[in-house]
């Protein structure tokens, strides 16, 4: 880690010790290393480094808000139900769903297919998730890093909209041009 980094690390550090007094300290490092994971090794000038503190106040919000103090399930429910209300509050997909007569457990389970989609041909998703044996043994804490990288990833802004949005339109394209080949 680069030396302008370490005063950031020391603060995020306490930070996780004080937040998360239940913890032991071997899971605030790995917390802490998988929250460091998005930043590269180049030097960063000082507004970098405020960039940086944010996007990992973001990452940090996401797994203790959502994933680290529940159990595997419910965290995988609640990560379904978080990118689902993503999508449906954005006006195209709501009216897309409105004209195909799809109910709310039927996106779901199309969020279910994306996310498997991602997890199966995404090599940048697959990179990230295969460091996470890096920063923990702990199967709980895995799998939470796991989930969060997930959200974090499908949340990851393009043109201003999240990933998933983009991923919904080429899955819904390709499904388009499916139906049309099969008429033809």
């Amino acid at each position: 880690m680069i030396q302008a980094i370490k005063p950031l690390k020391a603060v995020w550090y306490k930070r996780l010790v004080r937040e998360l007094p239940y913890l032991d300290g071997e899971k605030c490092h790995s917390i802490l290393n998988w929250l460091l994971s998005c930043e590269s090794d180049s030097p960063l000038a000082s507004p970098e480094l405020d960039i940086l503190n944010q996007r990992l106040a973001y990452r940090y919000r996401i797994l203790h808000q959502r994933y680290l103090f529940v159990d595997s399930h419910q965290a995988y429910r609640q990560l379904i139900s978080r990118l689902g209300s993503v999508l449906l509050s954005i006006n195209s997909v709501q009216t897309w769903i409105t004209k195909q007569s799809q109910s709310r457990q039927e996106t779901l389970r199309l969020i279910q297919k994306l996310i498997h989609e991602l997890l199966d041909n995404d090599s940048n998703l697959q990179n990230k998730l295969s460091r996470i044996p890096q920063y923990t043994t702990d199967a709980h804490l895995s799998k939470a890093l796991v989930l969060a990288t997930i959200e974090e990833y499908c949340m990851y802004p393009i043109h201003g909209q999240p990933l998933l949005l983009h991923l919904l339109r080429q899955y819904l394209k390709c499904q388009l041009q499916a139906q049309t080949n099969q008429a033809a």
